[in-house]
């Protein structure tokens, strides 16, 4: 396109910035009216925004070290024979979907109780898990010899 072909382009532009930025303001004015009869009603101060932007959520605490592997393994043992599935599961701990298919991808390699029964679906097996904890604190460490 060339320089002349886009002159009206910007010129469009251009009023339709002015009319947003009047848009604005009178829905500023809206807002801090609304606001002033509310305060009246309900006999409080009400904080206006400047903006009709919503406002950003808190940030949400991030969990501890093992917080996450304590509440999944304590989900998959209320949870019983039926297992979890990750969606779910997301949906009640609060966690993202995608950081419970990371933990367990790793999971099922670190832990033998934890076994996959379908897509983005998992088991924990209680008797499993019984023995490897008892079979992990007998073993000790192992030693290698220095030849």
């Amino acid at each position: 396109m060339s320089n002349e072909s886009r002159l009206p382009l910007y010129r469009e532009a251009m009023s339709l910035e002015k009319k947003r930025a009047v848009l604005q303001s009178q829905l500023d004015e809206v807002l801090k009216r609304l606001a002033s009869i509310h305060a009246e009603l309900t006999g409080e101060s009400v904080a206006v925004s400047k903006t009709a932007r919503p406002t950003r959520s808190k940030s949400v605490k991030r969990a501890g070290r093992g917080e996450l592997q304590a509440m999944v393994i304590k989900a998959m043992e209320a949870a019983g024979d039926a297992g979890v599935k990750v969606n779910e599961l997301s949906k009640s701990l609060g966690v993202k979907a995608a950081n419970l298919y990371a933990w367990f991808q790793q999971a099922v390699k670190r832990n033998p109780a934890i076994r996959k029964i379908g897509t983005a679906h998992y088991h924990w097996n209680a008797d499993v898990a019984k023995t490897a904890t008892a079979t992990k604190g007998s073993a000790g460490k192992k030693c290698r010899v220095k030849k």
